[in-house]
């Protein structure tokens, strides 16, 4: 959602609030998967990161699993 809505002014509020939760999840479990029934895996890392850094969102607990 982030980078897809990325050029529409209207939805930056959601985007961000998506990064931040995205952000969130990476410092509680230290990486992201698809969902809750998939493990970690690395395009799901990958975007997290992303986004989380299109808006200076720290992630100070992600691992390197890649």
């Amino acid at each position: 959602m982030v980078f897809v809505l990325e050029d529409v002014p209207e939805a930056q509020h959601l985007c961000r609030k998506a990064a931040a939760y995205l952000a969130d999840v990476l410092e509680a479990r230290g990486t992201c998967g698809y969902n809750q029934r998939v493990r970690w895996d690395c395009d799901s890392l990958a975007q997290a990161l992303l986004a989380a850094h299109r808006f200076d969102l720290p992630i100070r607990n992600a691992r390197s699993i890649c």
